[in-house]
């Protein structure tokens, strides 16, 4: 299997990493609870972790009530609970390993960005349900543990996932490739993506990207995709001082007057009215 070949490199480059550093620094994104105003229709709903194994990742994460983008290297990992926001740039050469965390399953994303090259590569791999190895007992404690342990935690997991087994793929293939999808647009909503580069990016045809929404989903691709992109402009104009130029840009929308269309479509409200509610 070449994907899981190429998953265990890098996980292999991750144990280096972390053979080099006692304590990974450690980043919290803010909590659904924690943020000032929050009142979020599509939340991510799943938590995640992020570890650059090379290369600079940057990110808009809430903190303290206001969208910072952060530099994260080698040696730092950024926590992501569930409901909290983030929201990639991928403008710089970075390899990135994050961990999506859904239930009882897990899926490990590899995303890499080459100097020059305008497209990320996405390899991905799901463990589903996690091997009865005291992962889904730790990942339990992970998701109810306070702040102070939570680093020793996720560190402790991270060293656990290095050593696990291939997966063994208890769903249908095309539900794997739906899932791989959604996880990919929610990820990195902001980036410029189209159902011809969803298409391939996962080696499939377009007109199937279509087919497997209408099957897994009750949204098309582009109402999907869209959403997460209002997600990402909500965050922003809630906790920044950006024009709706620049905000509708960072979400993802070429157009700042098609984004103020859609974002009143769905609101009832233009984004320069929303902000003062």
């Amino acid at each position: 299997m070449i994907l899981w070949t190429i998953c265990m490199l890098h996980l292999s480059k991750l144990k280096q990493l972390l053979s080099q550093n006692s304590l990974l620094d450690f980043v919290q994104a803010g909590e659904k609870s924690h943020l000032k105003n929050r009142t979020l229709n599509h939340s991510i709903d799943v938590s995640r972790l992020a570890i650059p194994i090379s290369g600079n990742h940057q990110m808009y994460i809430e903190l303290n009530g206001q969208a910072c983008l952060c530099d994260v290297k080698p040696g730092t990992m950024v926590w992501m609970p569930e409901g909290s926001w983030n929201s990639p740039t991928w403008d710089q050469p970075v390899e990135t390993l994050t961990l999506i965390f859904d239930n009882k399953s897990l899926r490990l994303n590899l995303m890499t960005k080459e100097k020059g090259q305008k497209e990320t590569i996405l390899n991905s791999i799901v463990w589903n349900p996690l091997p009865s190895s005291g992962l889904s007992e730790l990942m339990e404690l992970i998701m109810n543990s306070e702040k102070k342990v939570l680093r020793h935690l996720l560190q402790a997991f991270v060293y656990m996932i290095v050593e696990l087994p291939k997966p063994v793929i208890h769903q249908g293939k095309a539900y794997q490739t739906w899932k791989g999808i959604h996880d990919y647009i929610m990820e990195n909503a902001s980036e410029e993506i189209t159902r011809s580069s969803i298409a391939k990016l996962f080696q499939i045809n377009p007109g199937h990207v279509s087919h497997l929404y209408h099957e897994f989903s009750d949204q098309g691709f582009a109402d999907s995709l869209n959403l997460f992109r209002l997600k990402i402009s909500k965050e922003l104009l809630r906790n920044s001082n950006l024009t709706i130029s620049q905000i509708a840009n960072l979400s993802g929308f070429e157009s700042a007057n098609y984004f103020a269309r859609l974002f009143k479509s769905e609101f009832g409200l233009p984004p320069s009215l929303w902000t003062r509610e």
